[in-house]
């Protein structure tokens, strides 16, 4: 059972998850909305939203040592106002070099919640409930990546409203976390691996999971960014694509919770193993939908509960094999290996539509989900994490 100072805990990083899938939601498309009608080409645009992608990716390996010296609450509160200065920025410049630097700093400062969020959890949750809690984690930011589009919509995406609106959710996060900084865990700082040196040596001790997290990254950042060029390329139509992408964010909040459970329920490593071979025939399956709207839609469903799961299923098993004090490096890693995943994905999806046909973005996700099934039923996949790194596993 969960005691008061368990549930505390998890409200302040609930709440703080659901601020962050907000604003997301709320800030990306207002900057791609922004840049089209300023008249810049998709390249340049799609530059911007990279720059965001690239600075997690430098800046994860980082996390650890400021954890190390500052600790958890601290550069938590302290990142979110960065972002929320950051949005403010936003209002003040249209020059795109500008936009550029500040999409990096959006970034830069939304990897160390990130990060740390995932730690916080992992340090606070009880292991027979973990695949539950995580589920709940990533649908509460899914929820909030969801509504953002909406409250955009309803700012108007022409003016600087929604760079405001994001900038008060992170503000308002800020004083959230700030105010139950009680309820944070402690997690002893590993000083030797908290290097962005001992971060990427992390990768020979639990290299399955690090493929786990590449996958996932790869999976999620294709369908959001490429269902529409799928859709238009196979003749569908914008509203198509449009309901593709809901059904696809929906089984992501429904089905992750259904998966989780089953992870507490049974060995999460079996669940994972399933949910590969899974989502693999679901991406192959999907081309054949054709015309037929409904049974797309019931696939995409499907499929984003799959695909979604994929990543929260690591995390999951991060937290059951690995000791506490290494945490902070291990999500470090993971969170590096997902943005990876979402830098590269849409990239490769681009250039298999290009060499052979729109189909051919759900083949290379079906033949990446295979490749990790193989490694998930390999003798590999067994042993998950290296003996170094583990805690006493139950």
């Amino acid at each position: 059972t969960m005691n008061l100072t368990q549930t505390r805990s998890l409200i302040a990083i609930y709440g703080s998850m659901f601020a962050m899938g907000l604003a997301f939601g709320l800030v990306l498309p207002t900057m791609s909305i922004r840049l089209d009608l300023a008249g810049y080409s998709p390249a340049v645009i799609g530059g911007v939203a990279a720059m965001a992608s690239l600075s997690i990716l430098l800046a994860a390996g980082k996390v650890p040592a400021l954890h190390a010296r500052f600790g958890m609450v601290t550069i938590i509160v302290v990142s979110l106002l960065g972002e929320a200065i950051t949005y403010l920025l936003l209002t003040q410049t249209e020059h795109i070099i500008a936009w550029f630097v500040l999409s990096f700093a959006f970034g830069l400062f939304n990897t160390i919640p990130w990060v740390m969020g995932e730690v916080w959890l992992n340090a606070v949750i009880p292991n027979g409930k973990r695949g539950r809690y995580m589920a709940t984690y990533a649908g509460i930011w899914g929820i909030g990546m969801a509504l953002g589009p909406q409250i955009m919509l309803m700012v108007g995406a022409d003016g600087d409203g929604p760079f405001y609106a994001a900038a008060l959710v992170y503000l308002a996060s800020a004083i959230w976390v700030f105010a139950l900084r009680k309820g944070a865990p402690k997690v002893e700082p590993d000083t030797d691996r908290s290097t962005l040196r001992g971060t990427l040596g992390m990768i020979a001790l639990m290299p399955v999971l690090v493929i786990y997290a590449i996958a996932g990254g790869l999976a999620e950042t294709i369908i959001y960014s490429m269902m529409p060029v799928y859709a238009l390329g196979r003749g569908y139509g914008e509203g198509y694509a449009a309901h593709l992408i809901t059904a696809f964010a929906a089984g992501g909040i429904v089905l992750q919770y259904v998966f989780g459970w089953l992870s507490d329920r049974y060995q999460p490593r079996l669940v994972m193993t399933c949910l590969l071979a899974a989502g693999a025939i679901t991406a192959l399956a999907l081309p054949l939908a054709g015309q037929m709207l409904w049974l797309a839609i019931v696939l995409c469903f499907l499929f984003g509960g799959m695909a979604m799961s994929v990543y929260t299923l690591a995390i999951t098993l991060v937290g059951h094999g690995i000791a506490r004090q290494f945490l902070p490096t291990a999500h470090a890693l993971m969170v590096m290996c997902y943005t990876l995943g979402g830098l590269v994905g849409p990239w490769l999806a681009g250039i298999a539509m290009q060499w052979f046909q729109h189909s051919a973005m759900l083949w290379l996700v079906a033949a990446i989900f295979a490749l990790a099934f193989c490694l998930a039923i390999a003798p590999a996949g067994r042993q998950l994490v290296s003996a170094k790194l583990q805690a006493v596993i139950e």
